[in-house]
């Protein structure tokens, strides 16, 4: 059997725990999992919280310590409507409104409320969730770690059927040529090269004359024993905040018109097919998503 993840939890100091009950349920949606008196058990959304009444057992209420003793942190899909909710039973939203945080990642959404029970409520978007990198400019040496990494996906593509990348389709001069331009950055652990991605300004080869201002993704790969920990999406941030960073409208990329699986994952993270480029020997589905949006 599989064992679950941990569940990390906060239990709030609350001078009469139903009355807080009845209150969150209020301005959160808050329904109770069960009521011992003195301590409830409440979720907002399956996400599990506490309340309690200190009896003497060394911890208080903010009001009798002065103090507040907890910030609350809070993920959700509309930081603005579960703010405006609490806000419109009491509580107290001026503190720190709703507004957009340019953090290294790119735009986070985060504002705060102050509970009538004198906690602090820090509510934001989901992006501090996600998994975010700094990959590193590749050099000379990960030429050979990143043709292996290739490799490695070009063998598992084949025995699986997936067509994307064939056998032998990425030479190591090629590798080489476009280290030296530049162009490939890399994530590293203690044991190696990870992940990949290929970054540039222009794409003729795939996008033709158009000179929109843009950033394009080749090379986006993750070693498989990395799998699941979202490492793609990562790199998909990562390169999206490299093109606002420089004032680009568009990010873009492409796969084969033969992978609908990789097509779906990059049109949930939201991207949209605009086009195709046909060679003589495969066709490739175009993607872009606007970065201003």
């Amino acid at each position: 059997m599989t064992a679950e993840p941990p569940v990390i939890s906060v239990m709030l100091a609350v001078p009469d725990a139903a009355a807080a009950a009845r209150w969150y349920g209020r301005a959160l949606g808050a329904t109770i999992r069960w009521d011992l008196g003195s301590v409830v058990g409440l979720s907002v959304d399956g996400a599990p919280f506490f309340l309690g009444q200190p009896q003497g057992n060394r911890w208080d209420t903010p009001e009798t310590l002065g103090s507040r003793t907890v910030r609350v942190e809070v993920f959700v899909d509309d930081p603005d409507a579960f703010v405006a909710r609490a806000v419109d039973a009491g509580a107290d939203g001026g503190v720190d409104p709703v507004r957009t945080h340019d953090m290294p990642w790119g735009p986070h959404r985060q504002g705060s409320f102050v509970d009538p029970f004198g906690h602090l409520w820090l509510v934001g978007d989901r992006s501090p969730l996600r998994t975010h990198l700094a990959p590193v400019v590749a050099t000379g040496d990960d030429v050979d770690a990143i043709h292996a990494l290739r490799r490695s996906l070009e063998d598992w593509m084949a025995a699986n059927g997936t067509v994307q990348w064939p056998q032998g389709s990425l030479p190591r001069e090629r590798i080489a040529a476009q280290v030296d331009a530049g162009q490939w950055h890399v994530v590293r652990d203690g044991a190696g090269l990870v992940a990949t991605v290929r970054l540039l300004w222009s794409d003729p080869d795939f996008w033709g004359d158009d000179d929109t201002p843009a950033v394009y993704v080749h090379g986006l790969m993750v070693d498989r024993g990395h799998t699941g920990e979202g490492l793609g999406t990562a790199l998909l941030d990562w390169a999206a905040q490299r093109g606002r960073a420089a004032g680009v409208a568009l990010f873009r990329l492409d796969c084969r018109t033969t992978n609908p699986v990789i097509r779906a994952y990059y049109e949930a993270y939201g991207f949209t097919a605009v086009g195709q480029r046909d060679f003589a020997d495969f066709s490739c589905t175009l993607l872009e998503v606007d970065l201003r949006g």
